[in-house]
């Protein structure tokens, strides 16, 4: 083999090695669309909601920029993993949320979500797929018009 062969193929691996640590220490922030596969109804999509993920590297908070009054903390899996797990609330605290999701790439994530109620009434299971829309955030959604009683619902 050439040196420069050996060469080109050096740089390629610490090129990936490169890029595999940036994805890792890249933080979720900024605004995505979280895109909700409902695990009980055959992955039938569901409603496409804005959440702002804000803080890092490794832990933040997040809200959504669509439905309003949810919210909630994010960090990440042992601190500098790509493992992203969430958790929030919505309905003034009756209804709750837990996820644990994969960041791809610095716009993709995809995951399994839930939601419940406090009443125990209700318990929903979803796959995800977030895709990062902008660095920049829109601002909390107000509560201008009428919703869904749970952000997964279209």
């Amino acid at each position: 083999m050439s040196r420069a062969k050996i060469v080109f193929l050096i740089l390629t691996s610490l090129s990936l090695v490169m890029l595999a640590v940036s994805v890792q220490a890249a933080p979720p922030v900024g605004q995505w669309n979280v895109t909700f596969y409902n695990d009980d109804a055959g992955f039938t999509q569901g409603a496409t909601q804005g959440i702002c993920f804000e803080g890092g590297p490794s832990k933040g908070t997040w809200y959504s920029t669509t439905f309003s009054g949810w919210s909630g903390d994010w960090w990440r899996k042992g601190g500098i993993s790509d493992t992203i797990m969430l958790k929030g609330n919505y309905d003034s605290g009756d209804g709750n949320d837990g996820a644990k999701v994969e960041l791809l790439n610095p716009s993709l994530m995809t995951g399994s979500w839930v939601e419940w109620r406090d009443s125990g009434l209700s318990l929903y299971w979803f796959q995800v797929r977030l895709n990062k829309q902008d660095t920049i955030c829109d601002p909390p959604a107000l509560l201008s018009k009428p919703q869904a009683i749970d952000p997964a619902a279209l």
